[in-house]
């Protein structure tokens, strides 16, 4: 695969996360604030509408992620390398681990009176492990990333600040009352899609552009009148 063909479809990736991300979160925090559902909730439309776009939304960002680091991992440097590795841990065990659970063991146990007796609130334990620890890491990854993006001018700066400010706001929602916390979830969430979005379209338009640029210079053959 050519680098040209690389960064068209992994940017483009990147870029589609971003309102498919920036939806979920809006729909997830007007529905179910807290991420907090009764189990005739979880077995209805919406929350499997809800379900689906959140898979859908980090799906498309791990596809989406190797185009950026490819463009960013040089002049990142060592703290943007930390915070991409950051950044795919929490995809996998926050977004995919998460989305697969909510489309399919979440409903499923609902069949069980014993299981999830709250609906989709869960234990101490599956909290720290899928909603705590993601947050740390993917607020870390964008911290990390934004930061360094930040330090080296990397384009577009206005994302890489609001992917900074979406990782600020995601560690500030782990420590305020719950009422507090379903505005700023949401918020940070939208933030951080926007952003990666918004970078993944960055990606794309600088491969074109250095494709239409080669073109413009290329040297055109011109053929030779017979002697």
């Amino acid at each position: 695969m050519s680098s040209t063909t690389f960064a068209r479809w992994s940017g483009g990736a990147l870029f589609a996360s971003g309102p498919v991300g920036v939806v979920d979160a809006l729909l997830t925090g007007l529905l179910y604030p807290g991420h907090r559902a009764t189990a005739h909730q979880i077995l209805s439309v919406p929350w499997m509408l809800g379900a689906g776009l959140y898979l859908a939304a980090f799906l498309l960002l791990a596809l989406g992620l190797p185009a950026l680091y490819r463009q960013w991992a040089a002049p990142a440097g060592g703290w943007g390398v930390a915070g991409f590795v950051l950044t795919v841990l929490g995809v996998v065990i926050g977004g995919l681990a998460v989305g697969l659970i909510q489309l399919t063991l979440i409903p499923q146990a609902q069949a069980d009176p014993h299981a999830f007796p709250l609906g989709s609130q869960p234990d101490q334990a599956a909290t720290l492990l899928f909603v705590t620890i993601p947050v740390l890491l993917l607020a870390g990854g964008a911290l990390m990333v934004g930061g360094a993006g930040l330090r080296n001018r990397l384009s577009p700066r206005e994302a890489t600040a609001l992917l900074l400010g979406s990782g600020i706001i995601a560690l500030i929602s782990l420590v305020v009352p719950a009422g507090l916390e379903n505005v700023l979830d949401p918020l940070w969430n939208g933030f951080y899609f926007l952003a990666l979005g918004w970078c993944g379209r960055a990606v794309v338009a600088s491969h074109t552009d250095r494709v239409r640029a080669a073109d413009r210079v290329a040297p055109v053959a011109h053929p030779h009148a017979d002697a």
